[in-house]
């Protein structure tokens, strides 16, 4: 069984909070109606680049913004946890995953007789993995 870091530990049981850093932003082209910046107000590029191609495939502006925000919190976790996109591991996802849903949902997800992957929010595990094949796309 893997060691669940401390800090990911008291994230995922609400014992610490994640900063209140960064902000979805509205920018002035249609083909990105919404940016995501980091504390420091810079764009966060990844992100640019999954919402431009969710744009490209026909997504409406709402869903543009709502990705960001889920885009947000998750960076927003990975800042606190002081990782790069590039190091996260399921680590990082759990802790993210337990802090959108809170343990009970895992947890029935299991006693009900569902695997725990397969009954893990849709919306976030599905925005990461559908961003996490565009980034990489983006950086080779």
């Amino acid at each position: 069984m893997h060691e669940t870091p401390s800090l990911h530990r008291d994230l995922i049981d609400g014992r610490v909070r994640l900063p209140r850093v960064g902000a979805v932003i509205a920018a002035t082209t249609p083909s990105l109606p919404w940016l995501v910046v980091d504390a420091a107000g810079r764009e966060v590029e990844l992100v640019s680049g999954y919402l431009r191609d969710r744009m490209l495939g026909d997504a409406s502006t709402a869903t543009c913004r709502s990705y960001g925000y889920d885009l947000l919190r998750w960076y927003r976790l990975l800042w606190a946890l002081d990782v790069g996109w590039e190091q996260v591991t399921e680590a990082e996802t759990a802790a993210l995953v337990f802090r959108t849903n809170g343990l009970r949902s895992l947890e029935g997800a299991v006693r009900n007789g569902g695997s725990s992957a397969s009954e893990l929010p849709e919306r976030i595990v599905g925005v990461r993995l559908d961003f996490r094949r565009t980034s990489l796309k983006l950086t080779e």
